[in-house]
């Protein structure tokens, strides 16, 4: 008979305790704080801005060259930028030749043509499709990097 109180007075004790803390989270979204990933998680919508990438590597590669240009003793009158991959340069008749050659040198992957006084370069296809898709890798793995350091 003592068996069975001790059972009778543990259960009571159990369904007490479990009322209790019942009782303690009623009603339940004043209680618990849901964390974002209980709420729903999020959404990230993520544009990788191709152009941009592009027009920094062909304002490097123009830099480069005009520095190289002026190295070599030849004056660049003008620069426009008519395309995010392309720029031209203006130097004097008697030096296009030269400056031709200083570009298509250091500009892999570019196509260069001269034309009077003006000295165009574009950027390949291929190199241009590489850009693009080294920014949007680079993009990634900065999200990745984020994401993972808040768990």
């Amino acid at each position: 008979m003592n068996v069975k109180k001790d059972i009778l007075w543990r259960l009571i004790l159990i369904l007490a305790i479990t009322l209790a803390c019942l009782w303690s989270m009623y009603p339940l979204d004043q209680r618990i704080k849901l964390g974002l990933d209980l709420r729903g998680g999020s959404h990230l919508v993520l544009e990788v801005q191709t152009g941009d990438a592009l027009r920094a590597d062909r304002n490097d590669s123009h830099d480069f060259v005009v520095e190289k240009l002026k190295k070599e003793g030849i004056a660049v009158t003008d620069s426009q930028f008519p395309e995010d991959a392309q720029f031209t340069i203006s130097v004097a008749q008697a030096q296009i030749r030269d400056a031709r050659k200083i570009a298509e040198d250091n500009l892999p992957g570019w196509s260069v043509d001269a034309t009077g006084t003006i000295l165009k370069a574009r950027m390949g296809p291929n190199t241009q499709r590489d850009r693009e898709d080294l920014a949007v890798r680079q993009a990634l793995e900065t999200i990745r990097n984020r994401v993972d350091a808040l768990g």
